[in-house]
């Protein structure tokens, strides 16, 4: 009949994701004032957001981490109840550390032809699934951080300017915007800024 907490923390907490609790059954009361982010010396801090989604039994804390420090998550056994009034059965502290900026690669993209009249968006894919989209402004694109790994890119003519890939409508005659795959593939590399010239 416990009210169990699973919280995804397991060992350095990645810069780029925020940390996610989940229960065992579906919680009635969330309060998330029972829930603090703290430095090492329990001194609370501020910007830290939770959210819960619709099943009631998943929650998230998102925060703006610093790279390389401690932090201290108290977790007290009120803050989440069930139905029948049932909390958990004690209150918790979490010690962990952030991943240094050396864990990611940075990234430099230069497209050469790269028509702005059709607003292009890069999408940026690791197995399959876009894990970053961004509106292009320039040929230009710089990111900081980047986890290392394979991935894919594309670019979507957005004429919409809406962001996302539209897929027309037949009774219209309107076409799906066009997604152009680029051949060479994207390999990030830990604490290395990643510099690569796109030709379209």
């Amino acid at each position: 009949k416990r009210l169990r907490l699973t919280v995804s923390i397991s060992g350095e907490q990645d810069l780029l994701k925020n940390i996610d609790f989940t229960t065992n059954r579906k919680v009635q009361i969330f309060d998330s004032s029972k829930m603090i982010l703290t430095d090492t010396n329990y001194k609370p801090l501020a910007a830290v957001n939770f959210s819960r989604d619709t099943t009631n039994q998943k929650f998230t804390l998102k925060h703006s981490w610093k790279p390389g420090e401690n932090y201290k998550l108290i977790i007290y056994k009120e803050a989440f109840t069930d139905s029948a009034g049932i909390m958990l059965s004690k209150s918790d502290t979490l010690s962990f550390k952030t991943k240094d900026e050396s864990d990611y690669g940075s990234i430099r993209l230069h497209f050469n032809n790269l028509d702005m009249s059709v607003h292009p968006v890069l999408q940026i894919l690791r197995q399959n699934e876009i894990v970053q989209s961004v509106i292009l402004t320039t040929p230009d694109w710089f990111n900081k951080l980047t986890e290392p790994g394979e991935y894919e890119l594309r670019i979507l003519f957005n004429k919409k300017k809406n962001g996302i890939w539209d897929p027309g409508d037949y009774s219209k005659k309107i076409q799906p915007e066009t997604v152009q795959r680029i051949g060479r593939k994207l390999n990030v590399r830990g604490n290395i800024d990643n510099e690569v010239d796109i030709n379209l």
